[in-house]
């Protein structure tokens, strides 16, 4: 089962940013939809609104100001992923220096972090299992899947999907979806 998320943010900062948009959709191993979660958290430290994420995601602060608070989202979102058994949180986020050091998943450890919810986390994704849709090895994408790059936007092309809604999290989670689909049907998955 997998847990495919996107997460748009205050800022690219993990531990310093917060997130503002969390979209999780659940399938099982054959792509069946289990079910879907879109999350909107207001952000509590406006100093650390970055501008830059704005002009990304187009979420004007102000109406950002109207959206749910951190822990009533976190409450419905371990609601949510609790009713999975241990699924594999999926993401398109390039791996730093090991599987779970990806952009994604460390915002979503950082929000049960600082909530003091670390054990729900855990208990919601044992044993760190995480998977990016981003290869470590440019190469190895290059000659496996044969995109130039791995960004959203050219897996996009690839996949013959329009770009008018990227960088909206549910959208985005839905294009990570598809990208995990053709990598599975290319055999190159875990």
């Amino acid at each position: 089962m997998y847990a495919i998320t996107d997460c748009e943010t205050t800022g690219l900062k993990v531990g310093t940013n917060e997130i503002l948009t969390i979209a999780t959709i659940v399938v099982d191993h054959k792509f069946n939809e289990l079910g879907r979660f879109l999350g909107k958290i207001k952000p509590e430290y406006e100093n650390q609104w970055s501008e830059d994420a704005e002009v990304i995601h187009k979420i004007p602060l102000n109406e950002a100001r109207n959206f749910n608070a951190s822990d009533r989202v976190l409450s419905n979102y371990i609601r949510f992923i609790g009713e999975f058994r241990d699924p594999i949180f999926v993401c398109h986020a390039r791996p730093i220096r090991s599987k779970i050091d990806v952009f994604d998943y460390q915002l979503v450890f950082h929000w049960f972090f600082y909530a003091e919810k670390i054990f729900e986390f855990y208990k919601l994704f044992r044993d760190e299992r995480c998977y990016s849709t981003i290869h470590r090895s440019p190469n190895y994408a290059k000659a496996t899947w044969g995109v130039q790059d791995q960004k959203l936007s050219t897996w996009m092309d690839k996949l013959n999907i329009p770009q008018d809604k990227h960088h909206d999290a549910m959208f985005d989670a839905e294009v990570c979806l598809e990208i995990l689909k053709f990598q599975k049907q290319q055999g190159s998955l875990f």
